[in-house]
């Protein structure tokens, strides 16, 4: 009996948060920000973890239900894990990377990044990161230097306004970072396929070719249902849309898609620009700041912040002696 009213009362919570997602996908872009922020506050919390499960990966002891060559087997976490990022690396490197550059958003503690960096092994590659969270940036600005991987520039940024010129990187991937928009998927991929100059990958969990289990759970949570379609109507050449053929988790399986920018425009040199209006900026020790909006965004520990919560008013900034 108290199993029945567990499931019943799961059910109406689902259903209430199904509800209330809908509404907000519907609501002005200031008035959804707040399920962003709410996103922000909980990985910002859990810095730290994501080398902690690296580091996990690493022992021959941890067991997972994966994905090997596609199909389920359980397996070491280790074998999944590195398998995975061996695959990815070569997808990237497939693409031409010499005296190119490579871009992740969402690049959490960069776990993914610097490995695939390190599997990639060319000198002439320049490697960006961006992440939402600063603490997470901080970790990985750490993790890097263990694995004496360089980072060309850092930034704690939303995907919905990344502080880049149109065409600016060579190629520009996520790898699961984009699950908790609440809506925006449209909006995220055309600035990730705004700043970016040749190729475009999503590593996500897949809503359209993920198992029925998958489906429901990717559905109730609205984590990627809407994905895929934004991607085809980018207006860009879909290359690729197939699950990935290594992963560590049998019920989140991502795929890979992969998109080929048309506009055959010349690539942009790296800057940072303000995430708002993309104007340049003015720069010292402390601030980017933006004459156009009269926002500052501060730069902490050599990582500069560009969320639009973290900006400040300060129109006369440039008036006075810094």
């Amino acid at each position: 009996m108290n199993k029945y009213k567990l499931n019943i009362v799961s059910v109406l919570k689902n259903s209430l948060r199904i509800y209330i997602r809908k509404i907000i996908s519907k609501l002005p872009e200031s008035l959804r920000s707040f399920e962003y922020s709410s996103a922000l506050r909980k990985y910002d919390k859990r810095a730290g973890n994501y080398v902690k499960t690296y580091q996990e990966s690493l022992k021959e002891e941890v067991i997972v239900d994966g994905i090997i060559d596609g199909y389920p087997k359980r397996v070491f976490m280790k074998e999944a894990y590195h398998k995975h990022l061996n695959w990815l690396s070569s997808e990237i490197k497939n693409l031409g990377t010499s005296n190119s550059s490579l871009l992740e958003v969402g690049a959490g503690e960069f776990t993914t990044l610097i490995p695939v960096a390190q599997l990639i092994n060319d000198t002439s590659l320049e490697i960006h990161a961006s992440e939402l969270s600063w603490s997470r940036c901080r970790v990985g600005i750490d993790f890097a230097k263990s694995l004496g991987v360089e980072i060309s520039s850092i930034t704690s940024a939303s995907v919905l306004a990344l502080p880049y010129p149109d065409n600016c990187f060579d190629i520009v991937y996520t790898h699961c970072c984009l699950e908790e928009l609440g809506g925006y998927e449209k909006e995220a991929l055309e600035e990730l396929i705004r700043i970016t100059n040749r190729d475009l990958i999503l590593i996500e969990a897949s809503y359209e070719l993920g198992s029925k289990i998958q489906k429901t759970k990717l559905f109730n949570r609205r984590w990627n249902v809407n994905l895929f379609s934004a991607a085809k109507n980018l207006g860009h050449k879909l290359i690729k849309h197939e699950l990935t053929p290594y992963w560590v988790d049998q019920g989140h399986h991502a795929s890979i898609i992969h998109i080929k920018k048309l506009t055959g425009e010349s690539k942009s040199p790296y800057k940072l620009v303000c995430p708002e209006t993309k104007n340049d900026l003015e720069k010292d020790e402390r601030f980017y700041f933006c004459k156009t909006t009269g926002i500052a965004y501060p730069i902490l520990q050599g990582v500069p912040i560009f969320l639009k919560n973290n900006g400040i008013v300060a129109s006369k900034y440039l008036d006075f002696d810094r």
